[in-house]
């Protein structure tokens, strides 16, 4: 669903030319701003949530099964 979504995006609004514009004040950045963005536009916009809250809901759902 992401990558369909992603190239939505792409093909409508030219997505990635504007990302790559961001910018931020942080000195020597080990990661760049546009991942940042990128991660959380995405899990907002899909509503995916953080992958460790999904992964503690799969650890209790095989836990409970297991018990």
């Amino acid at each position: 669903m992401t990558g369909r979504f992603a190239r939505y995006l792409e093909r409508r609004w030219d997505f990635m030319a504007h990302v790559a514009t961001l910018r931020d004040n942080r000195k020597q950045a080990r990661i760049p701003t546009s991942a940042v963005f990128l991660t959380v536009f995405l899990t907002e916009a899909t509503r995916l949530g953080p992958h460790s809250a999904h992964l503690g809901h799969d650890i209790k759902r095989i836990i409970s099964v297991g018990a």
